[in-house]
C-alpha cells in the first residue's frame, strides 16, 4: 500500500515512459537519473556547486525531473 503522495515513479524498461518525464506531476526516471535527483534534494547550494560542473549542471536541468526545491536550488547553483 502506498501513503502519501508519490513524486517519482521508476520506468527502466519502458521507454515510452520515459519519453514522457512527468506525468499528472509525478517524475518519471530510471534507476541512474533518481540516484541524481536524490542526491542534488539532499546537497546545498553550495555542495552543488563544488560536485558538478556547470555544464553538467545545465544538462541536469535540461533532461531532469526534479521537484521544485530542487529545481531552485540547481538554478540557483547555475546563476551563482
Amino acid at each position: 500500500m502506498c501513503r502519501g503522495r508519490q513524486s517519482a515513479l521508476f520506468g527502466e524498461q519502458r521507454q515510452d515512459l520515459l519519453e514522457l518525464k512527468q506525468y499528472e506531476g509525478i517524475c518519471i526516471l530510471d534507476p541512474g537519473t533518481f540516484l541524481i535527483a536524490l542526491r542534488l534534494a539532499k546537497l546545498t547550494v553550495d555542495e552543488i556547486k563544488a560536485t558538478f560542473s556547470q555544464e553538467t549542471l545545465l544538462t541536469i536541468q535540461e533532461n531532469v525531473c526534479l521537484k521544485e526545491e530542487t529545481a531552485v536550488k540547481l538554478t540557483t547553483a547555475i546563476s551563482a
